[in-house]
């Protein structure tokens, strides 16, 4: 994985070579991450984005970064990953990537145990949205390759409340949403802050047993495609 980041790195350096204002954005960002990798490895070269991304890079950066945490503290932050498919799809630096529809969590990689793929009945327009029932069901692959799914009845609450959250030193006014989901599986929670342009800015998001819930922020202050 070094060697291919090595590469991104070298080619986002070349596209940046004619615009010097970016030092301060995206080459500076890669320069940071890269130093990091090249560290030893080891638990002492674990890397906190919290200690390393400041806000000063990010609005220095003209792209959507995303914010990921999972409850043991591991944390990073990821690009979006370019080309379409199912929901968007955002690539860590390792090579791991999380797939989020409309600010769900779809899919994960490269984590260990991941969510192969999450879907609801309906679909949700956070920009005007009334508590809502619905089914969802999540899929996971087993020891013996085969997929199992997990199925859920859900509700989506608005909390009725508007709340200051901030990421990264930066202040972003938004609104609560809870889900509550039920099935034979077990049950979880999941909260969603929701900006007033209609973007998830912010939720904590069950993965699976394995891995429990994500932190999932969206640091730059621009809209989402």
């Amino acid at each position: 994985m070094k060697l291919v980041f090595s590469m991104l790195f070298l080619l986002a350096l070349s596209a940046c070579g004619n615009s010097p204002e970016l030092e301060t954005g995206e080459t500076k960002v890669l320069k940071i991450i890269k130093g990091k990798m090249d560290a030893p490895s080891g638990a002492s070269a674990y890397i906190d984005a919290r200690k390393l991304v400041s806000r000063e890079i990010l609005d220095g950066v003209d792209v959507p970064i995303l914010f990921v945490e999972i409850d043991r503290g591991q944390n990073g932050t990821l690009s979006q990953y370019p080309g379409e498919g199912v929901g968007q799809t955002w690539l860590g630096v390792d090579g791991s990537t999380v797939t989020l529809d409309n600010g769900l969590l779809k899919g994960t990689r490269g984590m260990g145990d991941d969510l192969m793929g999450s879907e609801i009945s309906l679909e949700i327009n956070w920009s005007d949205l009334k508590e809502v029932s619905y089914k969802r069901r999540m899929a996971y692959l087993r020891l013996d390759n085969k997929t199992l799914i997990n199925e859920y009845s859900c509700t989506l609450t608005d909390m009725n409340s508007m709340e200051t959250i901030n990421l990264f030193d930066a202040d972003f006014s938004v609104k609560h949403m809870q889900e509550t989901c039920r099935g034979l599986a077990g049950s979880f929670v999941n909260d969603y802050y929701i900006d007033t342009e209609g973007l998830v800015r912010n939720s904590r998001q069950y993965q699976g047993a394995k891995i429990g819930y994500m932190t999932i922020a969206r640091l730059d202050r621009s809209l989402a495609n």
